[in-house]
């Protein structure tokens, strides 16, 4: 059976998002996929990077601006 995470982020919320994606993979999540929705440019940086080391574990959609819950 696989476990999918699905995780919706904005604002500049990167230093929590990190916490629940590491728990999510820690309590054995298969994947994470993360909605940002419109998040600070700072936090979208650091999600590339996360990107780049968890690699097909971590999906990314980026929305164009906050579309809400």
């Amino acid at each position: 059976m696989k476990t999918i995470v699905v995780i919706v982020t904005y604002s500049n919320r990167f230093h929590l998002l990190k916490q629940v994606i590491n728990a999510a993979l820690g309590e054995g999540s298969n994947k994470v996929i993360v909605v940002d929705n419109n998040s600070h440019t700072e936090s979208k940086k650091q999600l590339i990077d996360l990107n780049k080391v968890l690699g097909d574990k971590l999906k990314v959609i980026y929305l164009d601006k906050n579309y809400g819950s």
